[in-house]
């Protein structure tokens, strides 16, 4: 049977959990009650054993560990990485842009429309309201364009995902 793991605080909004590689704690985005947008969202880190939890890192939404070490998330249409030590469950240096024009669910919900295979490889869609017709594309680990996701512009696409291998791109 279903069982609730994380307990929402104080009327706060939950988005997109994810385990991290101890087993215990999870990642998540945080949103405060009397604030609509998930920007101001916070990134935590909460104990499933003890249900200590801790702000990660203060703004930002879609928060999302990837094996290189670091923690990816969005904030006003751009993606940030900043490097993550999860054993220590600590950040270290500052927040660094590899992505523009990012588009995300809006207030809807706490999602950016990324997305990265377990290879490192990593899609994205473009902010329809700057793109109104768009070509989703791959980028390398550089930032690099390596090729396209679709043969035409299409508008629209939300929630993109990649296969583990990363050859193989989802969106509806």
């Amino acid at each position: 049977a279903p069982e609730r793991v994380i307990e929402a605080m104080n009327g706060e909004f939950l988005h997109g959990p994810q385990r991290l590689p101890d087993g215990d704690h999870v990642l998540f985005t945080a949103r405060q009650n009397g604030t609509s947008d998930w920007n101001d969202g916070q990134l935590v880190i909460q104990s499933l054993e003890t249900g200590k939890r801790h702000i990660i890192v203060p703004r930002g939404r879609d928060g999302r560990y990837v094996a290189t070490g670091h923690l990816l998330f969005a904030q006003s249409g751009t993606l940030f990485a900043i490097r993550f030590d999860a054993r220590r469950l600590q950040t270290s240096g500052g927040a660094v842009s590899f992505a523009e024009d990012v588009d995300d669910a809006g207030g809807g919900s706490g999602a950016a429309h990324f997305a990265v295979s377990k290879n490192g490889s990593l899609a994205y869609v473009r902010d329809t309201a700057t793109f109104s017709r768009s070509t989703p594309i791959w980028v390398d680990r550089t930032g690099r364009e390596v090729g396209s996701l679709t043969a035409e512009p299409v508008q629209g696409l939300a929630y993109p995902r990649l296969s583990p291998e990363g050859r193989r791109f989802a969106a509806i």
